[in-house]
């Protein structure tokens, strides 16, 4: 069985930043790799216009709803 170390919230913070960043970039990247820009892939998935340019951007977070 896994045996998961405590993280204070200093270390707890920075991972939750680094997961953020993996998950914009990888967005960005399959965002480019389909060749659609912001707005196209934002109405795609229908949302706001403006919806991945928040979330690429560090704005917003995607819902998980």
């Amino acid at each position: 069985m896994k045996e998961y170390q405590r993280l204070d919230s200093d270390e707890l913070d920075m991972e939750i930043e680094k997961s953020k960043d993996f998950f914009r970039n990888r967005l960005t990247e399959l965002r480019l790799k389909k060749g659609v820009n912001e707005v196209q892939m934002s109405f795609e998935l229908g949302n706001a216009r403006n919806y991945i340019h928040h979330i690429s951007s560090g704005k917003a977070l995607p819902s998980m709803t």
